[in-house]
């Protein structure tokens, strides 16, 4: 017994010596480091590559205006290989979309485009409130967001209702959305900032923005992938 109530008394120290207030604490501060680990913690997107590829070629569009389709094609079919990412199609009957104009998108858009797409109920279903959280998380810290969609990412992995389909159209959505243009421009900035500023930055990601990266998340093909990309360009 005596030996026992020593090692209770040991833990309790030892607990009390490795604990601050500071580890009590949880607010928006933490959230950075959250967001850096979630992927760990939640399991990795075999799409991830997709956000910062669409990034690069966008940048790349911007500096370089005699970028064609076979440009994008051969360092997009690259980036798959090397990371072993198939573009698969769908089994389901899907209607083609017009967007007149990512500037004109609205909401009533974004719910046409994904109840006219090959995704099955219950991803559209997801995908949907999944895109209203993201539009109301406009202003709110940058990290928290992207911690929520870790936490989606892998509720979608581990979603046995959707098929390989749905998960790669909403697994390539969030590494769009993941690396959005808005988020890009808040990291140049931060770049320049010091710490206390990188807290401050707000999440704003547009309906068009959205209506663009869900147009090329449903691509059934590499070419169709990259005909969505090469729009959003210039339609950007």
């Amino acid at each position: 017994m005596r030996t026992l109530k020593k090692l209770c008394m040991l833990m309790a120290l030892f607990i009390i010596g490795c604990s601050t207030s500071n580890d009590l604490t949880i607010g928006l501060e933490d959230l950075e480091t959250d967001a850096i680990n979630a992927e760990e913690t939640f399991g990795a997107n075999p799409f991830e590559q997709i956000g910062p590829f669409y990034q690069r070629m966008r940048t790349t569009y911007n500096l370089q205006n005699n970028m064609k389709l076979k440009d994008i094609y051969n360092q997009l079919n690259q980036t798959l290989l090397a990371y072993n990412i198939e573009v698969k199609g769908s089994n389901n009957d899907s209607m083609p979309n017009e967007i007149p104009s990512y500037f004109l998108a609205d909401e009533t858009t974004l719910l046409s485009i994904i109840e006219n797409s090959a995704l099955n109920e219950t991803a559209k279903t997801s995908l949907y409130e999944f895109m209203q959280d993201l539009l109301n998380y406009n202003g709110d810290n940058y990290d928290f967001v992207l911690a929520q969609v870790y936490k989606y990412e892998s509720e979608t992995i581990n979603n046995k209702y959707l098929t390989s389909y749905d998960r790669q159209v909403i697994l390539s959505f969030t590494s769009l959305v993941k690396n959005s243009h808005g988020y890009q421009n808040a990291l140049a900035h931060q770049a320049n900032e010091d710490e206390d500023e990188l807290e401050d930055q707000d999440w704003d990601i547009s309906v068009g923005e959205t209506v663009v990266y869900l147009d090329i998340s449903l691509s059934e093909s590499i070419q169709e992938m990259v005909q969505a990309m090469y729009e959003s360009f210039k339609g950007l």
